[in-house]
């Protein structure tokens, strides 16, 4: 029985580019030399710091090494919050993840390795310093729907930073209450996964284009067609309440089976809850309330 084994840095490298590559090398090839199908991950500190992502891909040619790569991986945060700042949920920029990922992509096809993939290891909305400004908030909540949107669109696996537990701004569970209670942070994923992902483990779903009238820093659209042809389209409200009306192209608009997160179902950490959507002549409609994520699923 094979295993497969990825080999990764650190989040906060004391190691320079070129001392990261001679590491990564003379790892992966002990790894290959143990199991021939073991797949190889790299560097993490990388974009969109382009010392890291340039140095890592140009040390791995220049020793003629590139092929020990399989997936080049790094993280993403919207923004540090800390103390000294005043800094807050930037909900523009989940829609920078595409063009850093892109630049990676072309540095990688240059350097003859187009078939590497990419990988976010770990996002999140903020890195916190010693506050908890905009931690638990329904701003996390859209950025974490929104980069995830983004993410299925633009990268090959993705991961978000969690921590399972206590009352810092990245927990699942707060285990300082009796009994323990859920935390807000992540039930947008729950929306995703109910709306992109289908509720399930799909083999096939296929990313589709969309177009608005509005500015993605006002509001944005995901969509996903599913194996069985199911639509899938996640659309999340940046501002106030705003009345959606989307033309479906190539699809029967019939069905709908709409879900939110809203102010109210995300305080109570509910989860995402059931909302109103119509169709009529190839045209969905839906009413997003202010800073809000809707999930509708179409037969």
């Amino acid at each position: 029985m094979s295993c497969r084994t990825a080999v990764s840095g650190s989040c906060c490298p004391a190691l320079t580019p070129a001392e990261y590559v001679e590491a990564f090398v003379r790892i992966g090839q002990a790894v290959e030399r143990a199991d021939p199908s073991a797949r190889l991950m790299g560097p993490v500190t990388s974009s969109p710091n382009a010392e890291w992502r340039d140095g890592f891909i140009d040390g791995l040619v220049s020793r003629g090494q590139l092929g020990l790569l399989h997936t080049f991986s790094f993280h993403y945060y919207g923004a540090w919050l800390a103390s000294w700042n005043s800094d807050g949920i930037d909900l523009a920029r989940p829609q920078l993840l595409s063009a850093e990922i892109g630049k990676i992509r072309a540095k990688l096809e240059s350097a003859g390795a187009g078939h590497v993939g990419v990988a976010v290891t770990e996002y999140n909305a903020a890195l916190w310093d010693d506050v908890t400004r905009g931690a638990n908030s329904m701003e996390q909540a859209l950025w974490l729907a929104d980069a995830a949107g983004e993410l299925f669109e633009s990268a090959d696996l993705a991961n978000v930073w969690i921590d399972l537990s206590t009352e810092q701004p990245h927990a699942l569970l707060f285990d300082t209450t009796l009994p323990v209670s859920r935390g807000r942070n992540y039930w947008p994923f729950a929306l995703v996964a109910q709306t992109l992902g289908f509720g399930r483990r799909d083999p096939a779903v296929g990313v589709l284009r969309t177009t608005s009238d509005r500015p993605t820093t006002r509001v944005t659209i995901h969509a996903a067609r599913g194996s069985d042809g199911h639509l899938g389209l996640l659309l999340v409200n940046k501002g106030d309440a705003l009345r959606v009306e989307v033309q479906v192209q190539n699809h029967v608009c019939a069905s709908p089976v709409a879900r939110k997160l809203d102010a109210t179902s995300h305080a109570a950490s509910a989860g995402p809850v059931p909302t109103a959507a119509a169709c009529a002549s190839g045209r969905l409609t839906s009413d997003l309330p202010a800073l809000s994520v809707v999930g509708v699923v179409l037969d």
